[in-house]
């Protein structure tokens, strides 16, 4: 599953703006992958370096960097293996910029950047209230067969 922060954002407000609560009725796995503008960068680099018309999705890219360890995953918010603090998220998101930038040549402009992380913030602080949403879901599903 791949995930835009600032979508799924959206339909957060959506819904709490229509009185639905999410509230032990949305879980989330947390191996869910986090789309960023870096990958709607790579993607397009990707499309001028083949020059056909193949279309890349940018799931596809964001699927893409898991086998190389350059993935940004929903756990990477809760877990305590890259830390509970926002701080600590956001030194994994730049070493997976400046990583890109060395296999890629792709680098974000300050303004991508810090959009980027503001929606990712704002989701970060969404999960600290709705504890539990992200989760092993995988482990949850099994509990419950």
């Amino acid at each position: 599953m791949v995930i835009d922060p600032g979508m799924l954002m959206s339909d957060f407000h959506a819904l709490e703006k229509n009185g639905i609560s999410l509230e032990n009725r949305l879980f989330i796995s947390a191996r869910a992958h986090l789309q960023t503008s870096l990958h709607h960068e790579i993607k397009h680099i990707m499309m001028k370096a083949r020059d056909d018309d193949i279309w890349f999705r940018n799931e596809d890219i964001t699927y893409a960097f898991k086998p190389l360890k350059m993935g940004l995953r929903m756990g990477h918010m809760i877990s305590n293996r890259h830390g509970k603090s926002f701080k600590d998220f956001t030194l994994t998101y730049d070493r997976i910029l400046e990583t890109a930038n060395k296999v890629f040549r792709c680098e974000l402009t300050h303004e991508q950047r810090a959009n980027d992380l503001l929606k990712i913030e704002e989701l970060y602080e969404y999960f600290a209230k709705h504890d539990g949403m992200v989760t092993d879901t995988v482990k949850m599903l099994n509990s419950e067969i």
